[in-house]
Protein backbone atom coordinates (compact mmCIF):
# COMPACT_ATOMS: atom_id res chain seq x y z
CA UNK A 1 0.00 0.00 0.00
CA UNK A 2 3.02 2.31 0.46
CA UNK A 3 4.32 1.56 -2.35
CA UNK A 4 2.61 0.38 -4.77
CA UNK A 5 4.63 0.98 -8.00
CA UNK A 6 7.25 -1.29 -6.30
CA UNK A 7 4.83 -4.18 -5.86
CA UNK A 8 3.89 -3.83 -9.81
CA UNK A 9 7.06 -3.90 -11.07
CA UNK A 10 7.81 -6.72 -8.67
CA UNK A 11 4.83 -8.60 -10.31
CA UNK A 12 5.90 -7.61 -14.03
CA UNK A 13 9.04 -9.68 -13.23
CA UNK A 14 7.38 -12.69 -12.23
CA UNK A 15 4.94 -12.60 -15.39
CA UNK A 16 6.08 -12.75 -19.48
CA UNK A 17 4.00 -10.49 -20.60
CA UNK A 18 2.12 -7.32 -19.84
CA UNK A 19 -1.41 -8.73 -20.09
CA UNK A 20 -0.24 -11.13 -17.44
CA UNK A 21 1.10 -8.49 -15.66
CA UNK A 22 -2.75 -6.73 -15.61
CA UNK A 23 -4.24 -10.07 -14.60
CA UNK A 24 -1.28 -10.33 -11.72
CA UNK A 25 -1.73 -6.59 -10.75
CA UNK A 26 -5.45 -6.96 -10.16
CA UNK A 27 -5.96 -10.36 -8.62
CA UNK A 28 -3.29 -8.48 -6.31
CA UNK A 29 -4.78 -5.41 -5.52
CA UNK A 30 -8.22 -7.19 -5.08
CA UNK A 31 -7.20 -8.75 -1.92
CA UNK A 32 -6.98 -4.76 -0.35
CA UNK A 33 -10.70 -4.34 -0.94
CA UNK A 34 -11.19 -7.88 0.25
CA UNK A 35 -10.16 -6.35 3.97
CA UNK A 36 -12.28 -3.66 5.60
CA UNK A 37 -9.67 -2.50 7.69
CA UNK A 38 -6.90 -1.68 4.08
CA UNK A 39 -9.73 -0.53 2.44
CA UNK A 40 -10.62 2.07 4.93
CA UNK A 41 -6.82 3.25 4.87
CA UNK A 42 -6.58 4.07 1.04
CA UNK A 43 -8.15 7.54 0.75
CA UNK A 44 -11.15 8.49 -0.81
CA UNK A 45 -10.88 10.66 -3.57
CA UNK A 46 -12.79 13.81 -2.88
CA UNK A 47 -13.06 17.41 -3.74
CA UNK A 48 -11.51 18.50 -0.48
CA UNK A 49 -8.28 15.82 -0.48
CA UNK A 50 -8.05 15.67 -4.15
CA UNK A 51 -5.07 18.50 -4.17
CA UNK A 52 -3.03 17.55 -1.15
CA UNK A 53 -2.95 13.81 -3.10
CA UNK A 54 -2.13 15.61 -5.88
CA UNK A 55 0.70 17.45 -4.67
CA UNK A 56 1.94 14.37 -2.71
CA UNK A 57 1.90 12.19 -6.07
CA UNK A 58 3.83 15.13 -7.56
CA UNK A 59 6.78 15.20 -5.37
CA UNK A 60 10.16 13.07 -5.47
CA UNK A 61 8.48 10.30 -3.10
CA UNK A 62 4.78 10.11 -4.61
CA UNK A 63 6.40 10.14 -8.00
CA UNK A 64 8.92 7.38 -6.77
CA UNK A 65 6.35 4.95 -5.07
CA UNK A 66 3.23 6.02 -6.37
CA UNK A 67 -0.24 7.47 -4.81
CA UNK A 68 -2.85 4.66 -3.89
CA UNK A 69 -6.29 6.23 -4.24
CA UNK A 70 -9.79 4.71 -4.37
CA UNK A 71 -12.52 6.30 -6.23
CA UNK A 72 -16.26 6.20 -6.98
CA UNK A 73 -17.00 8.25 -10.33
CA UNK A 74 -19.53 8.53 -12.55
CA UNK A 75 -18.60 7.56 -16.74
CA UNK A 76 -18.64 11.09 -18.01
CA UNK A 77 -17.52 10.24 -21.69
CA UNK A 78 -16.08 6.97 -22.96
CA UNK A 79 -15.44 8.48 -26.50
CA UNK A 80 -11.67 8.96 -25.92
CA UNK A 81 -10.65 5.69 -27.24
CA UNK A 82 -7.87 4.03 -26.56
CA UNK A 83 -4.21 5.67 -26.18
CA UNK A 84 -0.48 4.12 -26.76
CA UNK A 85 2.18 3.58 -24.24
CA UNK A 86 5.63 2.15 -24.07
CA UNK A 87 5.20 -1.23 -22.32
CA UNK A 88 8.53 -1.84 -21.26
CA UNK A 89 11.13 1.81 -20.29
CA UNK A 90 14.43 1.67 -20.03
CA UNK A 91 15.65 3.80 -16.63
CA UNK A 92 18.83 3.42 -14.51
CA UNK A 93 20.21 0.86 -16.25
CA UNK A 94 16.80 -1.29 -15.66
CA UNK A 95 14.27 -2.52 -18.02
CA UNK A 96 10.74 -1.26 -16.06
CA UNK A 97 7.39 -2.41 -16.40
CA UNK A 98 5.53 0.75 -18.42
CA UNK A 99 1.98 0.01 -17.29
CA UNK A 100 -0.10 2.58 -14.91
CA UNK A 101 1.97 5.49 -15.99
CA UNK A 102 5.47 4.49 -14.83
CA UNK A 103 7.35 7.12 -16.82
CA UNK A 104 6.75 9.81 -14.05
CA UNK A 105 8.25 7.67 -11.76
CA UNK A 106 12.26 8.61 -13.72
CA UNK A 107 13.41 12.24 -14.00
CA UNK A 108 14.60 10.63 -17.73
CA UNK A 109 14.35 7.26 -19.67
CA UNK A 110 17.63 6.49 -21.01
CA UNK A 111 15.77 4.96 -23.91
CA UNK A 112 12.99 4.02 -25.82
CA UNK A 113 12.05 0.91 -28.02
CA UNK A 114 9.14 2.60 -30.15
CA UNK A 115 8.79 -0.83 -32.20
CA UNK A 116 5.40 -2.09 -32.55
CA UNK A 117 5.69 -4.94 -30.24
CA UNK A 118 6.69 -2.86 -27.46
CA UNK A 119 3.48 -0.64 -27.77
CA UNK A 120 0.63 -0.91 -25.62
CA UNK A 121 -3.02 0.15 -25.81
CA UNK A 122 -5.04 1.18 -22.63
CA UNK A 123 -8.48 2.85 -22.60
CA UNK A 124 -9.30 6.31 -21.35
CA UNK A 125 -12.51 7.17 -20.16
CA UNK A 126 -13.70 10.45 -17.93
CA UNK A 127 -14.77 10.74 -14.63
CA UNK A 128 -16.68 13.15 -12.49
CA UNK A 129 -17.55 12.67 -8.96
CA UNK A 130 -20.92 11.48 -8.43
CA UNK A 131 -23.17 14.40 -9.50
CA UNK A 132 -25.53 15.16 -6.73
CA UNK A 133 -24.46 12.60 -4.28
CA UNK A 134 -26.14 12.91 -0.01
CA UNK A 135 -23.53 13.99 2.25
CA UNK A 136 -24.58 11.51 4.47
CA UNK A 137 -23.19 8.93 1.64
CA UNK A 138 -19.73 10.00 1.87
CA UNK A 139 -19.30 10.37 5.46
CA UNK A 140 -20.14 6.49 5.44
CA UNK A 141 -17.66 5.97 2.21
CA UNK A 142 -14.74 8.03 3.62
CA UNK A 143 -14.87 6.17 7.21
CA UNK A 144 -12.55 7.18 9.39
CA UNK A 145 -10.96 10.26 9.45
CA UNK A 146 -7.41 8.72 10.41
CA UNK A 147 -6.88 9.19 6.23
CA UNK A 148 -7.22 12.93 6.28
CA UNK A 149 -5.64 13.88 9.75
CA UNK A 150 -2.48 11.90 7.95
CA UNK A 151 -2.87 13.79 4.95
CA UNK A 152 -2.55 16.94 6.47
CA UNK A 153 0.76 16.27 8.07
CA UNK A 154 2.15 15.61 4.79
CA UNK A 155 5.35 17.89 4.09
CA UNK A 156 4.00 19.67 0.70
CA UNK A 157 6.53 22.63 0.71
CA UNK A 158 6.48 24.49 -2.42
CA UNK A 159 3.80 22.49 -3.80
CA UNK A 160 1.43 24.09 -5.86
CA UNK A 161 -2.25 23.96 -6.56
CA UNK A 162 -3.03 21.63 -9.51
CA UNK A 163 -4.24 23.81 -12.77
CA UNK A 164 -7.33 21.47 -13.20
CA UNK A 165 -9.85 21.87 -16.10
CA UNK A 166 -12.76 20.77 -17.80
CA UNK A 167 -15.60 22.08 -15.54
CA UNK A 168 -18.12 21.85 -18.09
CA UNK A 169 -17.98 17.79 -17.72
CA UNK A 170 -20.05 17.78 -14.40
CA UNK A 171 -23.90 18.01 -14.69
CA UNK A 172 -23.78 19.95 -11.62
CA UNK A 173 -21.10 22.16 -12.00
CA UNK A 174 -22.13 24.12 -8.74
CA UNK A 175 -21.46 21.01 -6.57
CA UNK A 176 -18.27 20.62 -5.74
CA UNK A 177 -16.85 18.04 -7.90
CA UNK A 178 -13.99 16.07 -9.28
CA UNK A 179 -13.42 15.51 -13.57
CA UNK A 180 -10.72 13.39 -14.07
CA UNK A 181 -9.60 11.09 -16.71
CA UNK A 182 -9.28 6.84 -15.54
CA UNK A 183 -7.08 5.37 -17.88
CA UNK A 184 -8.30 1.01 -18.37
CA UNK A 185 -5.41 -1.01 -18.65
CA UNK A 186 -8.17 -4.07 -18.80
CA UNK A 187 -9.29 -2.93 -22.47
CA UNK A 188 -12.32 -5.70 -22.89
CA UNK A 189 -13.84 -4.97 -19.43
CA UNK A 190 -13.69 -1.33 -19.75
CA UNK A 191 -14.79 -1.14 -23.67
CA UNK A 192 -18.01 -2.63 -22.12
CA UNK A 193 -18.49 0.70 -19.74
CA UNK A 194 -21.66 2.93 -20.64
CA UNK A 195 -21.76 6.50 -19.40
CA UNK A 196 -23.54 7.16 -16.43
CA UNK A 197 -22.72 3.63 -15.13
CA UNK A 198 -21.04 3.87 -11.40
CA UNK A 199 -17.81 2.57 -10.90
CA UNK A 200 -15.50 2.05 -8.53
CA UNK A 201 -11.27 2.30 -8.86
CA UNK A 202 -8.51 1.53 -6.82
CA UNK A 203 -5.49 3.25 -9.17
CA UNK A 204 -2.27 5.09 -8.47
CA UNK A 205 -3.03 8.86 -8.61
CA UNK A 206 -1.21 11.11 -11.33
CA UNK A 207 -2.44 14.18 -13.76
CA UNK A 208 -2.77 13.79 -17.24
CA UNK A 209 -3.88 16.35 -20.91
CA UNK A 210 -7.17 15.98 -22.15
CA UNK A 211 -6.93 13.53 -25.10
CA UNK A 212 -7.94 15.88 -27.70
CA UNK A 213 -6.18 15.21 -31.59
CA UNK A 214 -6.71 19.04 -31.85
CA UNK A 215 -4.29 20.08 -29.28
CA UNK A 216 -0.90 21.82 -30.85
CA UNK A 217 1.10 19.64 -28.89
CA UNK A 218 4.28 19.85 -30.04
CA UNK A 219 6.54 23.21 -29.71
CA UNK A 220 2.95 23.97 -26.95
CA UNK A 221 3.70 25.09 -23.20
CA UNK A 222 2.48 22.29 -21.06
CA UNK A 223 0.68 25.12 -18.84
CA UNK A 224 -0.87 26.33 -21.60
CA UNK A 225 -2.51 22.89 -22.26
CA UNK A 226 -5.99 21.13 -20.39
CA UNK A 227 -4.83 19.53 -17.46
CA UNK A 228 -6.81 16.65 -15.52
CA UNK A 229 -6.15 14.25 -12.35
CA UNK A 230 -6.09 11.28 -13.78
CA UNK A 231 -6.21 7.62 -11.79
CA UNK A 232 -4.14 4.51 -13.26
CA UNK A 233 -6.71 1.67 -12.34
CA UNK A 234 -5.29 -1.03 -10.57
CA UNK A 235 -8.50 -2.47 -10.63
CA UNK A 236 -12.03 -1.57 -11.12
CA UNK A 237 -15.50 -3.08 -10.59
CA UNK A 238 -18.95 -1.59 -11.56
CA UNK A 239 -21.21 -0.63 -8.45
CA UNK A 240 -24.42 -0.32 -7.65
CA UNK A 241 -24.32 2.65 -4.79
CA UNK A 242 -27.40 1.31 -3.26
CA UNK A 243 -25.56 -2.14 -2.91
CA UNK A 244 -22.66 -0.47 -1.82
CA UNK A 245 -24.28 1.45 1.15
CA UNK A 246 -26.48 -0.96 2.43
CA UNK A 247 -23.58 -3.60 4.56
CA UNK A 248 -22.61 -0.13 6.10
CA UNK A 249 -25.79 1.00 7.27
CA UNK A 250 -26.22 -2.89 8.61
CA UNK A 251 -23.18 -2.11 10.60
CA UNK A 252 -23.77 1.24 11.43
CA UNK A 253 -27.39 -0.09 12.89
CA UNK A 254 -25.47 -2.91 15.24
CA UNK A 255 -23.79 -0.03 17.17
CA UNK A 256 -27.11 1.56 18.76
CA UNK A 257 -30.81 0.39 19.97
CA UNK A 258 -33.00 -0.56 16.80
CA UNK A 259 -35.19 2.68 16.33
CA UNK A 260 -38.11 0.46 14.99
CA UNK A 261 -40.01 -2.88 14.96
CA UNK A 262 -40.23 -4.01 12.01
CA UNK A 263 -40.34 -2.81 8.56
CA UNK A 264 -43.90 -1.70 8.35
CA UNK A 265 -43.17 0.52 11.15
CA UNK A 266 -40.60 1.79 9.53
CA UNK A 267 -42.45 2.63 6.61
CA UNK A 268 -45.11 4.87 8.90
CA UNK A 269 -42.27 6.70 10.28
CA UNK A 270 -40.39 7.62 6.63
CA UNK A 271 -43.52 8.54 5.35
CA UNK A 272 -44.62 10.85 8.51
CA UNK A 273 -41.18 12.03 8.25
CA UNK A 274 -41.75 13.04 4.27
CA UNK A 275 -45.21 14.88 5.41
CA UNK A 276 -43.81 17.40 7.66
CA UNK A 277 -42.65 18.77 4.91
CA UNK A 278 -46.00 18.65 2.68
CA UNK A 279 -47.86 20.24 5.30
CA UNK A 280 -48.73 16.89 7.16
CA UNK A 281 -50.22 15.43 4.10
CA UNK A 282 -50.04 11.49 4.71
CA UNK A 283 -51.21 10.55 1.57
CA UNK A 284 -49.03 12.80 -0.56
CA UNK A 285 -45.83 11.49 1.53
CA UNK A 286 -46.42 7.77 0.69
CA UNK A 287 -46.78 8.85 -2.63
CA UNK A 288 -43.33 10.21 -2.70
CA UNK A 289 -41.72 7.34 -0.39
CA UNK A 290 -43.18 5.27 -3.39
CA UNK A 291 -41.63 7.55 -5.86
CA UNK A 292 -38.31 7.38 -4.68
CA UNK A 293 -38.60 3.12 -4.44
CA UNK A 294 -39.46 2.57 -8.05
CA UNK A 295 -37.05 1.41 -10.83
CA UNK A 296 -37.78 1.34 -13.90
CA UNK A 297 -35.92 -2.29 -14.98
CA UNK A 298 -32.27 -4.06 -13.14
CA UNK A 299 -29.72 -4.08 -15.57
CA UNK A 300 -28.58 -7.62 -14.52
CA UNK A 301 -31.57 -9.32 -14.30
CA UNK A 302 -33.83 -11.28 -16.82
CA UNK A 303 -37.19 -10.54 -14.68
CA UNK A 304 -37.10 -6.74 -15.57
CA UNK A 305 -37.03 -6.54 -19.55
CA UNK A 306 -36.69 -3.02 -21.56
CA UNK A 307 -38.91 -2.32 -24.63
CA UNK A 308 -39.10 0.38 -26.18
CA UNK A 309 -42.43 2.41 -25.89
CA UNK A 310 -42.86 0.64 -22.57
CA UNK A 311 -40.93 1.49 -18.86
CA UNK A 312 -41.98 -0.57 -16.58
CA UNK A 313 -41.68 -0.12 -13.03
CA UNK A 314 -41.80 4.00 -13.51
CA UNK A 315 -43.41 5.83 -10.80
CA UNK A 316 -42.80 9.43 -11.31
CA UNK A 317 -45.18 11.75 -9.40
CA UNK A 318 -46.73 15.19 -9.96
CA UNK A 319 -47.27 17.47 -6.65
CA UNK A 320 -49.72 19.91 -7.66
CA UNK A 321 -51.49 22.86 -5.99
CA UNK A 322 -48.65 24.26 -4.71
CA UNK A 323 -49.10 28.49 -4.41
CA UNK A 324 -45.38 29.20 -3.77
CA UNK A 325 -41.64 27.75 -3.19
CA UNK A 326 -38.73 28.46 -1.25
CA UNK A 327 -36.10 28.75 -3.34
CA UNK A 328 -34.75 25.79 -1.55
CA UNK A 329 -37.15 23.31 -0.53
CA UNK A 330 -36.97 21.40 2.57
CA UNK A 331 -38.68 18.47 0.61
CA UNK A 332 -35.75 18.13 -1.23
CA UNK A 333 -32.92 18.20 2.03
CA UNK A 334 -35.61 15.61 3.36
CA UNK A 335 -35.58 13.15 0.50
CA UNK A 336 -31.56 13.93 0.14
CA UNK A 337 -31.50 13.08 3.60
CA UNK A 338 -32.77 8.97 2.50
CA UNK A 339 -31.65 8.31 -0.77
CA UNK A 340 -27.76 8.36 -1.82
CA UNK A 341 -28.10 10.72 -4.89
CA UNK A 342 -30.94 13.83 -5.36
CA UNK A 343 -30.57 16.70 -7.52
CA UNK A 344 -32.91 19.92 -7.46
CA UNK A 345 -33.94 21.90 -10.69
CA UNK A 346 -35.93 24.96 -10.77
CA UNK A 347 -37.79 25.44 -14.00
CA UNK A 348 -37.06 29.22 -14.23
CA UNK A 349 -37.25 30.79 -17.65
CA UNK A 350 -33.48 32.28 -16.73
CA UNK A 351 -32.67 28.95 -16.34
CA UNK A 352 -34.05 27.02 -18.91
CA UNK A 353 -33.02 29.69 -21.50
CA UNK A 354 -29.20 29.32 -20.39
CA UNK A 355 -27.63 27.03 -23.01
CA UNK A 356 -24.76 26.63 -20.55
CA UNK A 357 -27.80 24.70 -18.63
CA UNK A 358 -28.55 22.20 -20.81
CA UNK A 359 -30.38 19.32 -19.99
CA UNK A 360 -29.37 17.33 -22.68
CA UNK A 361 -25.59 16.36 -23.57
CA UNK A 362 -24.00 18.26 -26.21
CA UNK A 363 -20.92 17.03 -28.37
CA UNK A 364 -17.87 19.64 -28.22
CA UNK A 365 -14.29 20.01 -29.84
CA UNK A 366 -12.92 18.28 -26.33
CA UNK A 367 -15.12 16.10 -26.12
CA UNK A 368 -18.66 15.44 -24.16
CA UNK A 369 -20.43 18.76 -22.45
CA UNK A 370 -22.62 16.88 -19.54
CA UNK A 371 -25.92 17.63 -19.44
CA UNK A 372 -27.57 18.45 -15.89
CA UNK A 373 -29.73 14.82 -16.49
CA UNK A 374 -26.57 12.83 -17.57
CA UNK A 375 -27.23 11.47 -13.53
CA UNK A 376 -26.44 7.40 -12.34
CA UNK A 377 -29.85 5.91 -12.40
CA UNK A 378 -32.06 5.86 -9.52
CA UNK A 379 -30.52 9.54 -8.54
CA UNK A 380 -33.98 11.90 -7.67
CA UNK A 381 -35.05 14.53 -9.17
CA UNK A 382 -37.19 17.32 -7.72
CA UNK A 383 -38.51 19.58 -10.70
CA UNK A 384 -39.72 23.08 -9.12
CA UNK A 385 -42.19 24.42 -11.91
CA UNK A 386 -44.05 26.41 -9.07
CA UNK A 387 -41.05 29.40 -10.64
CA UNK A 388 -41.99 29.29 -14.10
CA UNK A 389 -43.21 32.74 -14.59
CA UNK A 390 -44.54 34.21 -17.66
CA UNK A 391 -42.20 35.06 -20.90
CA UNK A 392 -40.96 33.58 -23.58
CA UNK A 393 -38.95 30.07 -24.32
CA UNK A 394 -36.19 30.54 -26.58
CA UNK A 395 -34.65 27.56 -28.37
CA UNK A 396 -32.40 26.45 -25.50
CA UNK A 397 -35.34 26.29 -23.35
CA UNK A 398 -37.42 24.39 -25.57
CA UNK A 399 -34.74 21.92 -26.09
CA UNK A 400 -34.15 21.89 -22.36
CA UNK A 401 -38.56 20.98 -21.67
CA UNK A 402 -38.05 18.78 -24.42
CA UNK A 403 -35.31 17.28 -23.03
CA UNK A 404 -37.11 16.50 -19.88
CA UNK A 405 -39.97 15.42 -21.06
CA UNK A 406 -38.30 12.45 -22.92
CA UNK A 407 -36.79 11.45 -20.07
CA UNK A 408 -40.27 11.12 -18.30
CA UNK A 409 -41.67 9.75 -20.90
CA UNK A 410 -39.90 8.02 -23.10
CA UNK A 411 -37.28 7.21 -20.41
CA UNK A 412 -34.29 7.95 -22.55
CA UNK A 413 -31.89 11.17 -22.34
CA UNK A 414 -30.62 12.69 -25.75
CA UNK A 415 -26.90 13.13 -26.50
CA UNK A 416 -26.95 16.08 -29.48
CA UNK A 417 -23.67 15.70 -31.61
CA UNK A 418 -22.91 18.26 -34.88
CA UNK A 419 -25.08 15.38 -37.21
CA UNK A 420 -27.10 13.60 -35.54
CA UNK A 421 -28.49 12.31 -32.17
CA UNK A 422 -28.49 9.69 -29.87
CA UNK A 423 -30.97 8.56 -27.48
CA UNK A 424 -29.56 6.64 -24.32
CA UNK A 425 -31.38 4.71 -21.97
CA UNK A 426 -31.95 6.57 -18.28
CA UNK A 427 -33.59 5.53 -15.11
CA UNK A 428 -34.57 8.70 -12.73
CA UNK A 429 -36.51 9.28 -10.01
CA UNK A 430 -38.84 12.06 -10.68
CA UNK A 431 -40.72 14.33 -8.24
CA UNK A 432 -42.48 17.44 -9.89
CA UNK A 433 -43.84 20.33 -8.15
CA UNK A 434 -46.25 22.91 -10.17
CA UNK A 435 -49.20 25.10 -9.14
CA UNK A 436 -51.69 23.38 -11.44
CA UNK A 437 -51.32 20.10 -13.13
CA UNK A 438 -47.28 19.75 -14.74
CA UNK A 439 -47.12 20.76 -18.05
CA UNK A 440 -44.43 17.66 -18.11
CA UNK A 441 -45.46 13.88 -18.60
CA UNK A 442 -45.34 12.47 -15.62
CA UNK A 443 -46.85 9.18 -14.82
CA UNK A 444 -49.28 10.35 -11.16
CA UNK A 445 -50.49 14.04 -10.35
CA UNK A 446 -51.27 13.91 -6.45
CA UNK A 447 -53.00 17.27 -5.30
CA UNK A 448 -51.77 18.49 -2.07
CA UNK A 449 -54.37 18.98 0.59
CA UNK A 450 -55.39 22.52 1.22
CA UNK A 451 -55.75 25.94 -0.94
CA UNK A 452 -52.63 28.12 -1.12
CA UNK A 453 -50.16 25.57 -0.21
CA UNK A 454 -46.50 26.70 0.25
CA UNK A 455 -43.76 24.12 0.56
CA UNK A 456 -41.18 26.16 2.44
CA UNK A 457 -37.21 25.54 3.18
CA UNK A 458 -37.30 24.46 6.84
CA UNK A 459 -36.39 21.17 7.33
CA UNK A 460 -36.33 19.35 11.05
CA UNK A 461 -33.59 16.12 10.41
CA UNK A 462 -34.64 12.66 12.09
CA UNK A 463 -32.10 11.87 14.94
CA UNK A 464 -29.16 9.98 13.49
CA UNK A 465 -30.10 6.26 14.44
CA UNK A 466 -33.56 6.72 12.73
CA UNK A 467 -32.20 8.27 9.63
CA UNK A 468 -29.65 5.25 9.73
CA UNK A 469 -33.33 2.79 10.36
CA UNK A 470 -34.92 5.15 6.95
CA UNK A 471 -31.82 4.99 4.71
CA UNK A 472 -31.59 1.01 5.07
CA UNK A 473 -35.31 0.71 4.48
CA UNK A 474 -35.57 2.71 1.25
CA UNK A 475 -32.07 0.84 0.02
CA UNK A 476 -33.48 -2.35 0.88
CA UNK A 477 -36.94 -1.57 -0.71
CA UNK A 478 -34.99 -0.50 -3.96
CA UNK A 479 -32.83 -3.80 -4.03
CA UNK A 480 -35.95 -5.76 -4.17
CA UNK A 481 -38.28 -6.57 -6.52
CA UNK A 482 -42.53 -8.02 -6.46
CA UNK A 483 -43.80 -10.52 -8.60
CA UNK A 484 -47.44 -10.86 -9.31
CA UNK A 485 -48.32 -14.55 -8.56
CA UNK A 486 -50.54 -16.41 -10.89
CA UNK A 487 -53.34 -16.26 -8.05
CA UNK A 488 -53.99 -12.54 -8.13
CA UNK A 489 -54.61 -12.26 -12.06
CA UNK A 490 -58.55 -12.71 -11.21
CA UNK A 491 -58.60 -10.49 -8.58
CA UNK A 492 -57.05 -7.72 -10.97
CA UNK A 493 -59.25 -8.47 -14.05
CA UNK A 494 -62.11 -8.23 -12.08
CA UNK A 495 -61.43 -5.24 -10.29
CA UNK A 496 -60.57 -4.43 -14.30
CA UNK A 497 -63.95 -5.18 -15.19
CA UNK A 498 -65.94 -3.43 -12.20
CA UNK A 499 -64.22 0.21 -12.80
CA UNK A 500 -64.89 0.21 -16.75
CA UNK A 501 -68.78 -1.33 -15.77
CA UNK A 502 -69.20 1.41 -13.25
CA UNK A 503 -67.77 4.18 -15.33
CA UNK A 504 -68.04 6.20 -18.11
CA UNK A 505 -67.50 3.60 -20.91
CA UNK A 506 -63.75 3.61 -21.71
CA UNK A 507 -62.95 5.73 -18.57
CA UNK A 508 -61.27 3.26 -16.84
CA UNK A 509 -58.53 1.99 -19.71
CA UNK A 510 -55.60 -0.70 -19.57
CA UNK A 511 -52.99 2.38 -19.06
CA UNK A 512 -54.56 2.96 -15.72
CA UNK A 513 -54.48 -0.81 -15.09
CA UNK A 514 -51.03 -1.08 -15.79
CA UNK A 515 -50.50 2.54 -14.04
CA UNK A 516 -52.15 0.59 -10.71
CA UNK A 517 -50.58 -2.57 -11.34
CA UNK A 518 -47.27 -0.85 -11.20
CA UNK A 519 -47.86 1.34 -8.20
CA UNK A 520 -49.48 -2.72 -6.55
CA UNK A 521 -45.65 -3.83 -7.72
CA UNK A 522 -43.68 -0.94 -5.52
CA UNK A 523 -46.27 -0.73 -2.14
CA UNK A 524 -45.58 -4.56 -2.05
CA UNK A 525 -41.87 -3.86 -2.32
CA UNK A 526 -42.38 -1.19 0.59
CA UNK A 527 -44.55 -3.55 3.20
CA UNK A 528 -40.64 -5.99 2.81
CA UNK A 529 -43.09 -8.38 -0.08
CA UNK A 530 -41.37 -10.46 -2.68
CA UNK A 531 -44.65 -10.76 -4.33
CA UNK A 532 -48.04 -8.99 -5.11
CA UNK A 533 -50.61 -9.82 -1.85
CA UNK A 534 -53.72 -9.53 -1.65
CA UNK A 535 -53.62 -6.82 1.13
CA UNK A 536 -50.94 -4.53 -0.83
CA UNK A 537 -53.44 -5.01 -4.03
CA UNK A 538 -55.99 -3.18 -2.04
CA UNK A 539 -53.83 -0.96 -0.59
CA UNK A 540 -52.64 0.23 -3.74
CA UNK A 541 -56.00 0.29 -5.32
CA UNK A 542 -56.77 2.17 -2.22
CA UNK A 543 -54.11 4.94 -2.74
CA UNK A 544 -54.98 5.23 -6.41
CA UNK A 545 -58.17 5.51 -5.78
CA UNK A 546 -57.75 8.47 -2.99
CA UNK A 547 -55.56 10.19 -5.41
CA UNK A 548 -58.55 10.09 -7.89
CA UNK A 549 -60.81 11.83 -5.34
CA UNK A 550 -58.55 14.24 -5.01
CA UNK A 551 -58.32 14.86 -8.99
CA UNK A 552 -62.45 14.86 -9.05
CA UNK A 553 -63.48 18.87 -10.11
Amino acid sequence: MERPRDVVQEIYAQHSSLQETVCGVEAHFRELFRDPERRMRIPLLDEGNIDTLLQHAQSPEGRRNGVLVRWICMIQDTGFGCELFLGTLRANDTSVCGLYGAETRFDAIQETDASPHNMAERLVVCGVSIPGESPWVHQLLAGSDDVTAALARLALNGAHRTKRAASERSPIPEQPSITALVKLADIDRAEQLQTTELIEVLGLLDTSFLPNPELPIEGAAEDSLPQLPCVHALCFDRVQEDAVLLPMLHTASLTVPPAFAGVDETRSAVISYLAQNLGGDILAAEFVLLALLAKMYVPYSPSHVRRPGLAVGSLSLNLSHVESTAAHLGLFDAIASLVPAAVAERMTLDHLNDASRSFYVRSTDTGMSAGRLQLPRNTCVVVDEVCLGEGKLLDAGVRNVRALANVLQNHTLTYQFPFSELELDTDLNVVVVSTGKSLLPVDVQVPLQGEHVRLGETHVPAPPAALTAFRAYVLQARQAQATVPESMSIPIQNYFVERRQSGPRYAYTELDLQRCLNLARIVAVSFGQRELTPAAWAHAVQLDEQRMQRLAP
